[in-house]
């Protein structure tokens, strides 16, 4: 699943199937704000092992950052998650379909932090 299309609509499936818009819960004393981004790494694992790829859950913090976009100049911190879920394959390339996208700048549509 080299092709960048592809994975773009495999994660808008994903989100159909496992985004909840209903607020933020507590999943294990850890906030949840809906993306399900183990669930994600879960079931895209499946498919990419399926598939052939050699992948590994990994989980930690992360920070997504907005970079320039166009003739929008770089926007910082968008968003800092204290417990997030992705895979990794063998040559430590990080694969993450939880955040929701958008199309024409590629960051990711504001969600409050969790935590």
């Amino acid at each position: 699943m080299q092709d960048i299309d592809l994975m773009l609509e495999l994660g808008k499936e994903l989100h159909n199937l496992l985004w909840d818009d209903s607020g933020p819960t507590d999943h294990h004393g850890i906030a949840d704000n809906g993306w399900s981004c183990r669930d994600h790494a879960f079931i895209l694992g499946i498919a990419l092992r399926c598939n052939g790829s050699e992948v590994a859950m990994q989980h930690g913090e992360a920070m997504f950052v907005g970079g320039p976009a166009g003739a929008n100049s770089p926007r910082g911190t968008l968003l800092q998650v204290h417990f997030h879920g992705w895979l990794v394959d063998n040559e430590q390339r990080i694969t993450d379909l939880s955040v929701k996208l958008k199309a024409n700048a590629l960051v990711p549509d504001p969600v409050p932090p969790a935590g």
